[in-house]
């Protein structure tokens, strides 16, 4: 119990630095999905399954708006992920491990949140631990419109998607079914 408390202070604490480091002032803005030019996918992989769920993501999101960039940030816990050998960074996917993280749960290397406070129209948190140091990560994110799961960091979303059972193919999936339906048809 009395680790708990000092883990909460200290994301707190991390907290409280990520704002002071942030130079920007984020506004909503919901824009249509034909001019919607960037995109990030940001996911807790710690569980083996959940990388999955993320290329499912791009890749409906790639069907849905071909035009957009779809950059992809995953993080992922040390001690419960078991496979590491796939974790391979490229143009528009980038990992961070638990390693990666300061006492404060911060990313040690200062451009992980630089490259989080690029400017994008869109981005979707694929969370489904209330414990995930990608919470606090996220609120670095710049973009328009910020999605994600109902119940874990509220006040960060401008959309939520309720999933009961905080199943990562079943957010993923939820996300894409409201894309399709606010998608303009041809």
């Amino acid at each position: 119990m009395s680790n708990n408390i000092f883990i909460r202070i200290r994301k707190r604490i991390g907290a409280r630095l990520l704002k002071q480091r942030l130079v920007f002032e984020r506004m909503m803005q919901l824009k249509p999905l034909a001019d919607i030019r960037s995109a990030l996918i940001v996911a807790d992989i710690s569980n083996d399954g959940n990388d999955a769920a993320v290329r499912t993501l791009k890749n409906d999101l790639k069907r849905i708006c071909p035009n957009t960039r779809v950059d992809i940030f995953c993080y992922y816990d040390v001690h419960s992920r078991q496979d590491t050998s796939k974790l391979i960074s490229d143009q528009s996917t980038e990992y961070l491990s638990s390693n990666g993280l300061n006492f404060f749960f911060l990313p040690k290397d200062r451009n992980v949140v630089d490259n989080l406070a690029k400017i994008r129209d869109i981005s979707f948190a694929l969370i489904d631990d209330a414990d995930s140091s990608l919470i606090l990560l996220n609120k670095a994110i710049n973009s328009s419109l910020r999605i994600g799961p109902r119940g874990l960091d509220d006040e960060n979303f401008d959309i939520m998607v309720e999933v009961p059972n905080s199943d990562m193919f079943t957010l993923v999936k939820q996300i894409a079914h409201y894309i399709e339906i606010i998608k303009p048809k041809n």
